[in-house]
């Protein structure tokens, strides 16, 4: 139960914050509120991160003069904040059952005294994709045409939808806290047939709503 705990957590967290794997894993807790998550004071929390540990540290899509990165968790993000505590709060916590050590600071605490790996964090991701998402023949409830997908998906995911949603390319690369061209050339997946169709939805929307209806 403790490993459903952390992985639960752990994909929660991914989902919301959109976060690398070689950063989910250097995300620190501290019982005294000096880790990089942190709770608040309305039933919320934060995760107060350094640049340091990105991938893309000193990017101009990252805060000015090297400021941490801050990604709130508010309160009506009641499931995410519910698998939190239950992984970290508490006596007897899950966090506690799989960690003995308490000089780990880790928040997803791996063997020893480090954390999860990044291959450990792609595989929890693989297991999710495959057991709740991928159509399998024999249970029902995949989604058509979804294989197994690893913790890298996220980031395609996300810029892909906010691009569709909005059109804009500056939401999609905050999203993921990464530059316009580093989000174009390495997450948006748009294909050829919804780039044409939301350029003519565009136009279509911009002239007289009665040109349909036209004959001739």
């Amino acid at each position: 139960m403790a490993r459903h705990d952390r992985d639960n957590c752990l994909l929660r967290l991914w989902a919301h914050t959109r976060l690398r794997r070689s950063c989910l894993v250097k995300l620190t807790y501290r019982e005294d509120n000096t880790g990089m998550l942190r709770w608040r004071s309305d039933g919320g929390a934060v995760l107060v991160i350094p640049q340091e540990i990105f991938k893309n540290y000193g990017s101009s899509a990252l805060p000015a003069n090297g400021e941490a990165v801050e990604i709130p968790i508010i309160p009506a993000q009641k499931a995410l904040l519910r698998a939190l505590r239950r992984w970290l709060v508490g006596e007897g916590h899950s966090r506690s059952l799989l960690c003995t050590d308490k000089d780990n600071a880790f928040l997803f605490p791996g063997l020893g005294t480090g954390g999860l790996t990044p291959a450990s964090v792609h595989r929890i991701c693989m297991a999710f994709s495959t057991l709740y998402l991928v159509d399998l023949p024999w249970r029902p409830g995949g989604v058509t045409g979804v294989m197994p997908f690893g913790s890298h998906a996220m980031r395609d995911l996300t810029c892909t939808h906010m691009i569709k949603a909005t059109g804009q390319l500056k939401d999609a690369a905050d999203a993921v806290l990464d530059t316009e061209t580093t989000m174009k050339k390495a997450y948006a997946r748009i294909t050829s047939s919804e780039k044409t169709l939301r350029a003519s939805e565009i136009i279509r929307l911009s002239l007289p709503a009665d040109i349909d209806d036209e004959e001739g």
